[in-house]
């Protein structure tokens, strides 16, 4: 049995008005070039269609109510201007009645429809449909994709495509049958080549090792999150995050806040669509306590400043001593804990040296035994119990570029250091 193209047409044109409807999800953000970007939406008022994506991340086109015009839809959003060389084809769980279809809109004012079975869009299951564009009127016609899209550019009704969704239409039901609002789950898109992303789609950016000092407030802290469907992202979840750190209000992706207690702490967030879809990332924070001193450490008297070489606070970085300019790479922190630290790391001793010689570094804060200092009676003893009497030494006894070492406490003019 034929289907009548003219119920068809009103629900299409309907469906082209309310792309920004009560509904109306749009795209998050950029998404991979594999993945279409769509967005939902409804019929707006008394007669309502309903879109929205189920907990396994396919959309779902509904009715609370139904009528003649009411639509649920998956718009492609920025759809490309060039008709697609291969049908666009979907799978439905509830195809009746000529519902759900794509509609495929052209600038130059026809259209195409494509009617699926259970099994997906049948090959020769395309009905093409003039909107003004010509005199003749199109009688239902019907063929392959390739066919219908031909029949419409040999009338002039072809030519760039305006809009393409797949729409479920009310007209079947209404409020006062028996029967259930018809529920169509969507699977399997494809269109122009590419496809919609499988689950949910949703993924959280992993910031990395985040730092902060006990008693600073920390720059506030966004949980970067998207959805490549479209969908939006409406809820957020923090856990583990250092004491005196929180969200900064409900449904919000900001973290704020003054730390209260040092440590590492291992920081879950999680981000959650309309549909209770989530995804995860999870990184460090680590937080250093307040230092008891902030500057420089310096010979006094040869006039030279600890230092790290390249200011690259990474790993391994060389600690020498050059002459005091103030620079970043010569502001220091002495903290309770007995670490002195550098740009978030921790002066220490290579390969856990106790030797005269060992040479110092800056390196991930570890707590170990080589990392520990004093600075008191205007030396940097080195704390290490395996190390008796050692010092801060500077190798070269003056100059540039020297690399520091630890060494027998002799009380010599290399080793005298000032912290004020």
């Amino acid at each position: 049995m034929k289907r009548k193209a003219t119920q068809r047409l009103a629900a299409a044109v309907t469906v082209a008005g309310v792309v920004g409807g009560m509904l109306a999800q749009a795209a998050e953000t950029a998404h991979a070039a594999t993945y279409l970007s769509v967005s939902l939406s409804g019929s707006p008022g008394p007669l309502e269609g309903v879109a929205y994506w189920n907990s396994a991340g396919d959309p779902v086109l509904t009715f609370d109510s139904g009528g003649s015009g009411t639509v649920a839809a998956i718009n492609v959003n920025n759809v490309p201007a060039t008709a697609p060389t291969e049908a666009p084809s979907f799978t439905t769980d509830n195809y009746d009645a000529g519902s759900p279809v794509w509609f495929i809109e052209f600038a130059d004012g026809g259209w195409l429809y494509g009617y699926p079975s259970n099994a997906g869009l049948g090959t020769a299951d395309w009905e093409a449909a003039r909107g003004g564009c010509s005199n003749t009127q199109l009688t239902a016609t019907y063929g392959t994709y390739t066919n219908m899209l031909a029949v419409l550019e040999s009338d002039g009704c072809g030519g760039n495509v305006a809009s393409a969704q797949i729409y479920a239409s009310g007209n079947q039901w209404t409020a006062s049958n028996t029967q259930s609002a018809p529920s169509d789950t969507i699977t399997n898109i494809q269109y122009n080549g590419e496809t919609l992303a499988p689950g949910p789609g949703i993924t959280v950016a992993n910031p990395g090792t985040q730092t902060g000092t006990v008693g600073t407030p920390i720059t506030p802290f966004f949980i970067q999150a998207s959805s490549v469907k479209g969908d939006t992202i409406g809820a957020y979840a923090m856990e583990g995050l250092p004491p005196g750190l929180s969200r900064a209000s409900s449904g919000s992706g900001e973290i704020t806040g003054t730390p209260t207690q040092a440590g590492t702490y291992t920081v879950t967030i999680s981000a959650f669509d309309n549909a209770n879809s989530s995804a995860d990332a999870t990184f460090t924070w680590q937080i250093n306590p307040k230092p008891s001193y902030s500057g420089t450490i310096r010979l006094i008297k040869m006039g030279l400043c600890l230092d790290d070489r390249s200011n690259s606070s990474s790993n391994g970085a060389v600690v020498q001593v050059w002459k005091c300019n103030g620079q970043a790479s010569q502001q220091w922190g002495v903290y309770s804990d007995g670490t002195i630290r550098h740009g978030g790391l921790c002066l220490d001793a290579r390969n856990n040296g106790t030797a005269n010689g060992a040479k110092v570094q800056l390196w991930t804060c570890t707590g170990g035994a080589n990392q520990k200092w004093d600075t008191k009676n205007f030396r940097i003893h080195y704390d290490n119990p395996a190390a008796a009497n050692k010092v801060l030494d500077d190798t070269a006894h003056g100059g540039n570029g020297s690399q520091q070492q630890i060494w027998t406490n002799t009380g010599g003019t290399n080793q005298v250091w000032a912290t004020s």
